[in-house]
């Protein structure tokens, strides 16, 4: 039993105590047979196919929409609290609430850029811009930037970095470190997070390490893949697209990303980059 030139499965005709010869034309229609089969078998399976991509499409549009309508809130609220500030409030008021817009602006420009990246990396159309780049002081001007993440998470965040040069995307390093970063303080539980950065001859190591609620083994493969996540998209926001472009830019550098994770033990991810390896178009 064939489709589209793959093998299926087998019919087997068996004659028994009657003396019956198969015949030519009974090879013919176990053959039309096998054919008619495989085809159902084939379209059976892409009809299955199209109902799984049409319910995960619907159910990241709902996330998407209530991911994207929550920072568009908070943004009404402050700016209307803003119009309403008395011209004698305090400016350290003033500026409390501009870094709340602030927040919350910057929240939206991560959400609306994964949606880009996604019809980047679809069409082929991710490009690469390769420089010079010390990979442990770049980290630790990530981690700055991040450090209020950690805070309202009450995560202490842990800085082993080494001095690491090698040639990669700035920017896309960035998105890396900065999706790694944020995964662990979303699922962190308010524990510690490790951030290590080494090297050697040939590659450079980002190391992320949390102790939070971890990842069941079964769980583990689909992380990477695209709108999965290994938890309840109730208790947990994001459009479930960050390990997944995690994964296609760290292959976009010809490197490779591991998950070590246990069950409410936190998860360790470790992700090569080589420090000069010529960069490819994601799959």
């Amino acid at each position: 039993i064939k489709d589209r030139g793959v093998t299926l499965g087998v019919i087997s005709f068996i004659a028994a105590e009657s003396g019956r010869h198969y015949a030519d034309e009974d090879l013919q229609m176990a053959e039309q047979l096998a054919e008619r089969a495989g085809a159902a078998i084939g379209n059976a399976k892409l009809y299955a196919d199209a109902r799984e991509a049409i319910r995960i499409r619907d159910e990241f549009m709902l996330i998407a929409g209530h991911e994207l309508r929550t920072p568009l809130a908070s943004l009404a609220l402050h700016h209307e609290a803003l119009t309403n500030l008395g011209d004698t409030t305090p400016l350290d008021k003033v500026r409390e609430r501009g870094k709340k817009l602030q927040h919350q602006t910057a929240r939206m420009a991560r959400l609306v850029e994964e949606l880009l990246d996604v019809s980047r990396i679809a069409a082929g159309r991710l490009t690469l811009e390769i420089e010079e780049l010390d990979l442990g002081v770049f980290a630790r001007e990530v981690a700055d930037r991040m450090r209020e993440d950690f805070e309202r998470a009450r995560c202490p965040l842990e800085l082993h970095l080494e001095p690491t040069q090698g040639r990669w995307d700035k920017g896309r390093v960035d998105q890396i470190l900065t999706n790694l970063l944020a995964n662990a303080v979303k699922y962190g539980r308010g524990a510690p997070i490790s951030l290590r950065v080494s090297g050697d001859a040939t590659a450079a190591k980002i190391t992320v390490v949390d102790h939070g609620i971890g990842i069941a083994a079964v769980d583990q493969p689909r992380i990477f893949h695209r709108f999965e996540r290994a938890v309840s998209p109730r208790k947990f926001g994001g459009l479930g697209l960050g390990l997944w472009i995690t994964a296609q830019l760290v292959d976009a550098h010809l490197g490779s990303i591991e998950v070590i994770s246990q069950p409410g033990e936190g998860a360790t991810f470790i992700v090569t980059l080589p420090l000069d390896g010529a960069a490819r178009s994601p799959a």
